[in-house]
């Protein structure tokens, strides 16, 4: 088992050139046929964001927990989902998409799932940052104590 994640870490290492030119081609490939390209990345979880925020916020006047306002509390609830079922759904598929490079020559496929995880990472990082930018304004450091974090302005 040791043996085997050595091994798994060690072509990882050795092929880590290959892996990040793949991720970042792939990130870029998503958007080649879209009008406005990787803005995409951005705007489609804030209109998520957008739309719960109207039908939970305004609507049902939910609020987070300890007065915190509820769009703060579902970002940072679907920041990790998104990241986590984005880069899911990209790894089963992973083998199945990049078969020319399977068949073709002699290439380890167990990178691939990893090119898919770098891939939608890059997107996330911004939504991330954005995240990060809302909490300060709202006087709440980030951090693992949640909410009781909040900065005295």
């Amino acid at each position: 088992m040791i043996n085997q994640i050595r091994g798994f870490l060690a072509t990882l290492i050795s092929y880590r050139r290959v892996i990040w030119v793949l991720a970042v081609r792939n990130f870029q490939a998503r958007f080649v046929g879209t009008g406005i390209g990787v803005v995409w990345t951005i705007l489609n979880p804030l209109a998520t964001v957008l739309v719960f925020w109207l039908v939970f916020s305004l609507g049902f006047k939910a609020q987070g927990p300890s007065g915190l306002p509820f769009v703060l509390y579902f970002m940072t609830g679907l920041l990790p989902w998104s990241f986590f079922s984005e880069a899911l759904t990209a790894t089963t598929n992973a083998i199945v998409a990049n078969q020319h490079l399977v068949k073709k020559m002699v290439f380890p496929t167990q990178t691939l799932p990893v090119v898919e995880i770098i891939g939608a990472t890059f997107g996330h990082l911004i939504l991330l940052f954005f995240t990060m930018a809302l909490l300060l304004m709202h006087g709440i450091m980030p951090g693992w104590g949640g909410a009781s974090a909040r900065l005295r302005l």
